[in-house]
């Protein structure tokens, strides 16, 4: 499997422009892809360059792939090469989701505690573009993330305790389940946008 999304573009990079898309990981699974390359005999020096991506955080990076009729294909730093270096693959990664994905996607939930839903694949990534759905939510405090897996985006404020607790145990949940795992830990919004990892602690109180 991750040899097939490897394999070479059918056309040039340049003529796929539409089909380019971020796309949400966890930083465990570039290390994991990248060991398993070299395990298949990849050069180090090559394997590097397999695979073009941005550090979110400590916990998450964004890279790229190409969304393909029968398969999505991960760019390389050739690709991004190609179209003008990182930044502008970022740029138009960001684009595409804006423009095709964003109006697909499904805003759930009331009361404080929020599910986006879109295609299965690209439902983690919208973590990108909150500030589309954030001004109608009504969170208390600011946004807690969780992104535990590929299809699952889940919102909560900060300002309450029991939706906190509540959402944490959901995402344990959904992530120890899930087939495409991303994180078990909760994101806090900043006021410029980053995503953040929150690192609660847990403690006995009155016996409970």
């Amino acid at each position: 499997s991750l040899q097939q999304t490897l394999e070479s573009n059918d056309k040039p990079i340049e003529e796929s422009t539409r089909q380019i898309f971020p796309l949400i990981k966890h930083i465990e699974w570039l290390k994991t892809a990248q060991k398993q390359l070299l395990d298949m005999g990849s050069q180090k020096a090559k394997v590097e360059r397999n695979f073009v991506y941005k550090t979110i955080n400590e916990e998450l990076l964004v890279t790229y792939v190409e969304d393909k009729a029968n398969s999505m294909g991960f760019l390389s730093m050739d690709d991004a090469d190609a179209l003008g270096g990182i930044d502008q693959l970022h740029e138009l990664a960001m684009k595409n989701l804006i423009e095709q994905k964003v109006p697909q996607v499904e805003n759930q939930g009331a009361g404080g505690k929020y599910a986006l839903r879109l295609d299965g694949f690209f439902d983690a990534t919208i973590a990108l573009v909150l500030s589309y759905f954030l001004p109608k939510m009504e969170l208390q405090g600011r946004p807690l993330v969780a992104i535990p897996s590929r299809d699952e985006l889940l919102i909560c404020g900060d300002g309450l305790d029991e939706d906190i607790w509540s959402l944490l145990e959901i995402t344990e949940e959904i992530f120890n389940q899930a087939p495409y795992q991303i994180s078990s830990r909760l994101f806090r919004m900043s006021n410029e946008g980053a995503l953040e990892t929150v690192y609660f602690q847990r403690y006995e109180k009155d016996s409970q």
